[in-house]
């Protein structure tokens, strides 16, 4: 499992290559060649590539096309260059055991043109395929629910076994039987919108104006959409760009898109009238699918074969404009470095690029293959944790990423120091997600640093990566949580930790200590809308020890949203005496709608035996009117469905909603409910089946 884990790693490292790359807009735009419905559809191979409309300067080509392929789903390059497709031929359904139809075949351009002459069958037979990945001297397929290897340790091209590596979650299906009804404007915002396939570009064919802009194929759009990347605060923010290709054909079914050794982007099509999950084995075409390739000018393809070249030559690949060579070295020497002795000259070579002048992003190739190889080391992440720029905060933050990989991490004060006053929004969303690997007792001092950055209140990522991190301390050590949250510059946090404090049993008698104990009026609501939201949805509850001296606290304050809440809680937690003077609140005309609100809450939650009643009379005040139709769905009296039967016609759209989830006693209803839907179906909206949802 180990390897799985780097594997996976590998992948990980490489969708963050680069990351101080902002791509700007293009110039040039693709345009469809008709509005609204492609009018194109079911066209052969070369002529849906020929459809295909791409910005000036690109051209797509059929690189494989039905009978070379069928059916692809998925699609990994190995150190050649080739292209291994899986195809998924028993999708949508896994097939009885044994009898599964689905193969991975092997592309290869043997006359470097960039489009496939050569096809091998590697492996067929599989069941429900889905995923596929190369490296560590095999493949790694997903067929839900199983992930497995299939070592091909030798290389020619035939596995050696099948290896079963452990179950993954079954697919959430998008989509339903029948597609959406098309509208034009839809192309505004990208049209369709069944997204797959999203690539980063990092290659050298295509202009600068893309690198760094993420693309995804729009299975209802027929297209490729670009999105772009832009930096705001922890993290990044993407906008709709133009639309990159339009296939202009209704039947481009998108799957994937990588980009090649030549910096040129191939592109799978399961190529298909549907376009939505459908179980029907039989409402599939099985006998198409298409790869094209999408190159701007002249693309330059030559023959490699990196698994033969040096671990120099590997690390000197790591300053490569082209991505692609930079990650396959990074497989490479990853898999290489577990077998070798001494991994001292390959250590030394990746330290020259990670502690160079060299540009950051090409820094950070090195470090990521250090770290993939097991070469990085305490001392190393020191030294990242020391730059100063501001292109060094992605050294700083992957310093801190890359830490405690088994919970413990280097250097908890230097931690704590950057915690505190490193300006970067970026490591103090690393700080964040390391801490929720490490242990509990480690958190804390870097968890109060982190939370008095008032800065990150409105990051989109921050304030709630803060509280996963907070969340397990809150019931380890309540009192020191409450004191965490009373400090804490991110309101979410603190809110949460009161409302994470007040649902746990062992937790809220400590809570209402410190709600006794606080002398600042914000303080003190702000914790009782808190405790009000963790339990206002339970049962009635068993008072806890400290609440009758907190309540005669908080039943003195001058503030009347501090008195409600009280009261609601003293409700809550089983005191009826409360009951008599509540009703009168919420019925009294001269009180703030807001205080009644709250006693209405109250009677409804406690279960005051008198609230039916109240709620029919607040059926006249349009204020109150929709909770008084919530709290009457827990009546059983006849005269509850009567009254809002009468009272329907008054009701707005989601009074009405809520009134046909109200249930009478059908057994009392009887004559009276059929009498009723009779006069209704003639002198109202109210159809019978409403009738017949309040009666119930």
């Amino acid at each position: 499992m180990q390897l799985v884990r780097l594997l996976l790693l590998s992948v990980f490292w490489g969708a963050f290559s680069l990351l101080s790359a902002v791509a700007i807009e293009p110039d040039a735009v693709a345009k469809p060649t008709s509005a609204g419905l492609p009018e194109n559809a079911g066209l052969l191979p070369q002529a849906a590539a020929a459809a295909m409309t791409v910005p000036d300067g690109f051209q797509v080509q059929l690189a494989a096309g039905e009978p070379m392929v069928h059916q692809p789903i998925a699609m990994a390059f190995d150190a050649r260059g080739r292209l291994r497709i899986a195809e998924a031929h028993t999708y949508p359904v896994r097939a009885p055991q044994g009898q599964g139809e689905d193969r991975i075949v092997i592309l290869e351009d043997t006359d470097q043109d960039g489009l496939f002459d050569a096809r091998k069958v590697f492996v067929e037979g599989l069941n429900l395929v889905s995923g596929m990945e190369l490296g560590f001297g095999g493949v790694w397929v997903g067929a839900a629910p199983y992930l497995m290897f299939l070592p091909d340790r030798d290389g020619d091209d035939r596995p050696d076994s099948a290896h079963y590596v452990g179950k993954i979650s079954d697919h959430a299906w998008w989509g339903g039987r029948n597609d959406a009804a098309r509208h034009d404007d839809t192309a505004a915002a990208g049209g369709g919108h069944a997204h797959c396939g999203a690539m980063i570009y990092l290659g050298d064919n295509w202009p600068d104006s893309y690198r760094g802009s993420i693309l995804m194929d729009n299975i209802h759009g027929n297209r490729i959409n670009n999105d772009i990347l832009h930096r705001r605060g922890s993290g990044y923010l993407a906008s709709h760009g133009h639309d990159f290709l339009f296939a202009n054909d209704q039947w481009f079914r998108g799957i994937n898109l990588k980009y090649a050794l030549d910096g040129t982007v191939y592109l799978i099509d399961w190529y298909d009238k549907n376009a939505c999950h459908r179980a029907d084995q039989e409402s599939w075409d099985r006998t198409n699918g298409r790869v094209y390739r999408i190159s701007y000018g002249e693309a330059k393809t030559r023959p490699v074969d990196l698994s033969k070249e040096s671990n120099d030559s590997l690390v000197a690949l790591h300053l490569h404009k082209h991505e692609w060579f930079a990650r396959m070295a990074r497989k490479i020497l990853q898999q290489r470095s577990s077998k070798l002795q001494d991994r001292s000259s390959l250590t030394a070579s990746l330290e020259q690029i990670a502690f160079s002048d060299a540009a950051v992003p090409l820094r950070l190739r090195a470090i990521w293959t250090l770290q993939a190889c097991g070469l990085l080391s305490p001392v190393h992440r020191d030294r990242l944790r020391q730059e100063q720029g501001d292109e060094s905060e992605y050294l700083r933050a992957w310093a801190v990423q890359l830490d405690a990989p088994d919970g413990k991490a280097d250097d908890l004060d230097a931690l704590a120091d950057l915690a505190a006053s490193d300006p970067s929004p970026v490591v103090r969303l690393a700080l964040a997600s390391l801490l929720q690997r490490l242990p509990l007792d480690d958190r804390w001092t870097i968890l109060e640093h982190l939370l008095s950055h008032a800065v990150d209140v409105a990051d989109h990522n921050l304030p709630l990566m803060l509280w996963y991190a907070t969340e397990p301390l809150v019931r380890d050590d309540t009192t020191r949580s409450l004191a965490l949250a009373m400090q804490s510059e991110i309101p979410i946090v603190r809110q949460y930790i009161y409302r994470r404090a007040a649902a746990d049993p062992t937790a809220i008698n400590t809570l209402l200590i410190a709600l006794g104990e606080v002398d600042n009026l914000d303080a003190q609501k702000g914790m009782l809308v808190e405790i009000t939201t963790a339990i206002k949805t339970q049962g009635r509850l068993k008072m806890p020890p400290q609440w009758p001296a907190v309540y005669e606290s908080l039943a003195a304050s001058t503030d009347a949203a501090v008195r409600s809440q009280a009261q609601f809680l003293t409700v809550k937690f089983g005191d009826a005496s409360l009951f008599p003077k509540l009703r009168e609140i919420a019925t009294n005309a001269e009180v703030e709608l807001a205080v009644r609100r709250s006693a209405i809450d109250a009677l409804i939650s406690g279960k005051d035996p008198l609230v039916f009643s109240l709620l029919l009379q607040l059926l006249d005040v349009p204020e109150f009117r929709q909770k008084a139709v919530r709290g009457l769905a827990g009546g059983s009296e006849l005269v509850i469905a009567e009254t809002l039967v009468d009272r329907y016609s008054l009701f707005s759209n989601q009074e009405k909603a809520d009134a046909g989830k109200c249930h009478a006693n059908r057994s009392t209803a009887g004559p009276r409910q059929v009498k009723i839907e009779k006069q209704v179906s003639k002198t109202s909206r109210l159809h019978s089946r409403k009738v017949h949802g309040i009666y119930a």
